[in-house]
C-alpha cells in the first residue's frame, strides 16, 4: 500500500517541465481565439436578443441562463475580450487575464447553451485548470496541472466510447457513422465521401473510431504506443474536421490537448544542465 500511495502522489506532484503546460496553453489559446473570431463576426446573432434564443417557457434547458448582451455593447465587449485573450496567449497580464478568458467562456456557455456544446464545456474545464496552475513558462512545476489535462482527455474519449456502446447503435448497426455524416453537420467533403466510398469503408471507420475512443486510456499511457496513437488520433480528428461542419474547432481543441502527452524532448533539445545531471547519475 505504501508503494501504491507513493506512486499515486508521485504521479500528481512530481515536477515536470513547465514548458509542456505552456505548450498546451498556447495550443488551446490559438484555437480559442480562432473560434471566438469565427463566431464573433456574428456577435449580434450569437449573444444578443437579435439572434435566436428560446424562451424558458418553450425550452427551459436551452434558454439563456444569464442576461444577453445589449446590442450596442456587444462589439466593444467582444473586442475587449479578444484583446485580453491575445494578451493571455502571449503570456502577459497573468494571472488575471487567465480568469477573464475563463469567465468569458463560462458566460457564453450559459448565455447560449445551444451553440456551446462540447467545445465550450471543455474550455470551461481546461481554462480553469490553467488559471489555477502555477503561472510559469520555464523551469519545473508540480505535475498536477499536466496530469489533470491528460486525465481530462482520456476521460472524454472513454466516456464518449462507452456512451456509443451502451446508449447508441454503434455496436448494433454498421451504418451509424455513414448516417451521422449526412445530418446537419454535413460538409461538401462529407457529401463527396458518401458518394465515393463504399459502405464497408464507413463501417471500418466506425469501428476504428469506437475502438480508439474506448482504448484511448491504455493507448496514450503506454509509451511505446504513444507516437502511433498520436498520429492515429490526429488523422481521426482531421476526418471529423473535414466531414462535420464547425466541428473543426472541437478537433483542433482535442489535438491541442494532445500536446499534454508530447514529451519535452520531442520538441526542445536537451539543455546542457540536463545532460550534466544525466552524466552525474
Amino acid at each position: 500500500m505504501n508503494q501504491i500511495q507513493r506512486a499515486w502522489w508521485r504521479f500528481w506532484l512530481a515536477p515536470v517541465d513547465a514548458r509542456r503546460v505552456e505548450l498546451v496553453r498556447r495550443g488551446l489559446g490559438i484555437v480559442l481565439i480562432a473560434y471566438f473570431i469565427s463566431w464573433g463576426l456574428h456577435i449580434d446573432e450569437w449573444l444578443t436578443a437579435g439572434g435566436f434564443h428560446p424562451s424558458p417557457e418553450a425550452d427551459h434547458r436551452n434558454a439563456p441562463r444569464l442576461p444577453l448582451l445589449p446590442r450596442a455593447m456587444a462589439a466593444p465587449l467582444g473586442l475587449t475580450y479578444l484583446a485580453v485573450a491575445i494578451a493571455w496567449l502571449s503570456g502577459r497580464l497573468r494571472p488575471w487575464s487567465s480568469w477573464i478568458v475563463w469567465a468569458g467562456v463560462v458566460y457564453v456557455t450559459a448565455a447560449d447553451p445551444i451553440s456551446a456544446f462540447t467545445i465550450n464545456r471543455l474550455y470551461v474545464i481546461t481554462l480553469f485548470i490553467l488559471a489555477i496552475a502555477p503561472q510559469r513558462a520555464t523551469g519545473t512545476m508540480p505535475g498536477w496541472p499536466l496530469r489533470m489535462l491528460q486525465v481530462l482527455l482520456l476521460t472524454h474519449y472513454a466516456a464518449s466510447g462507452m456512451c456509443k456502446m451502451l446508449h447508441g447503435d454503434w455496436l448494433r448497426h454498421a451504418d451509424v457513422l455513414w448516417t451521422q455524416v449526412q445530418g446537419v453537420y454535413m460538409t461538401n467533403a462529407a457529401a463527396w465521401s458518401i458518394r465515393t466510398f463504399p459502405p464497408e469503408v464507413w463501417t471500418l471507420m466506425q469501428h476504428a473510431a469506437l475502438g480508439f475512443e474506448v482504448t484511448a486510456p491504455v493507448l496514450f499511457t503506454i509509451r511505446r504506443l504513444r507516437a502511433p496513437t498520436l498520429i492515429f488520433g490526429l488523422l481521426f480528428h482531421i476526418i471529423i474536421a473535414v466531414t462535420m461542419y464547425k466541428l473543426i474547432y472541437f478537433s483542433a481543441q482535442m489535438v491541442a490537448l494532445y500536446l499534454a502527452f508530447v514529451p519535452a524532448a520531442w520538441i526542445w533539445p536537451r539543455r546542457a544542465d540536463d545532460r550534466a545531471d544525466e552524466a552525474s547519475r
